[in-house]
């Protein structure tokens, strides 16, 4: 993506937010400005070599019961032998709402759109929509939403479902959250035409407000599946088996965060009969208005 390309959308993406913003008819309480980079390299691929990627978030949260997040992301598969390299662009919005109920609970939704471009013509300007109903306890201790994402390729169209909970443990140090992943095909991609997974996470707050630990894994199978988390499509035909990571953020000030993480996947393409793994490195920072 060019310079002018990157320029153009984050103008869109400021402009978006102004316009959310006064929309909404309130002062905006919290926002952030948040960037990293991720770099990662394959072991055992036969057509995959490296990936970089950058990504740019810009957010607002008024209050508990609304928020916003635009996201604008550039990546570079790097690809072995004679293979030209795929590079690829992304622009994502999120809105959720979840207002209080009368028994104090905050019930609503979320709704979400991300639009890829690629090199890859199998995903090239593709749109996915995503929408999730949500529950938030009125202590804010637990949290439950359903959530659908549609993504149609030109091999087939991705019915994905995912059912998330999650809670505070260790007297409210620790948030444990799980997912489970359904995705249905349309058409059969490797010989499957569903799979299923569970993800695992487990946030540690070593210094509450300061400094935190994840650590997450995923089991099961995955085929184009799309994080809710991170607005991310996996737009490789090929089937993840699980991943583990890691990452850590510290507060340097009020303003200031920074955060890494590592992360490995694993991978297998039975139609090439090719079996191997990535691993990411992020280095990010946050920036709080």
């Amino acid at each position: 993506m060019t310079m002018s390309r990157k320029t153009t959308l984050l103008l869109v993406a400021l402009l978006t937010f102004l316009v959310s913003t006064a929309f909404a008819g309130e002062k905006v309480r919290v926002a952030f400005l948040s960037g990293h980079v991720t770099s990662g390299s394959y072991s055992n691929s036969l057509q995959r070599n490296s990936i970089l990627s950058e990504t740019v978030h810009l957010s607002y949260f008024p209050s508990l019961e609304y928020g916003s997040d635009l996201k604008i992301g550039n990546s570079t598969l790097k690809r072995n032998l004679s293979l030209t390299e795929i590079n690829g662009n992304s622009f994502g919005g999120t809105f959720f709402w979840t207002p209080k109920t009368t028994h104090g609970t905050l019930l609503g939704g979320r709704v979400s759109l991300l639009n890829m471009g690629s090199d890859d013509p199998n995903s090239d300007k593709t749109l996915i929509p995503y929408l999730s109903i949500i529950y938030k306890s009125p202590d804010l201790r637990k949290y439950i939403d359903l959530g659908y994402a549609n993504t149609g390729y030109n091999d087939t169209t991705a019915h994905q479902i995912t059912l998330t909970s999650g809670f505070f443990i260790f007297n409210d140090w620790a948030w444990l959250q799980s997912r489970a992943y359904y995705i249905d095909l349309s058409n059969a991609v490797q010989n499957k035409n569903n799979t299923f997974a569970l993800e695992e996470s487990l946030i540690y707050y070593v210094l509450p407000g300061r400094a935190s630990l994840s650590f997450y894994g995923m089991l099961g199978q995955r085929i184009y599946a799309y994080s809710p988390d991170l607005q991310t499509a996996y737009n490789l035909s090929d089937i993840q088996n699980g991943s583990g990571g890691m990452s850590a953020s510290y507060s340097l000030s009020k303003r200031w965060s920074v955060y890494g993480d590592v992360t490995y996947e694993s991978y297998k393409n039975n139609q090439i009969e090719d079996r191997y793994s990535v691993v990411y490195s992020t280095a990010g920072a946050v920036f709080v208005f």
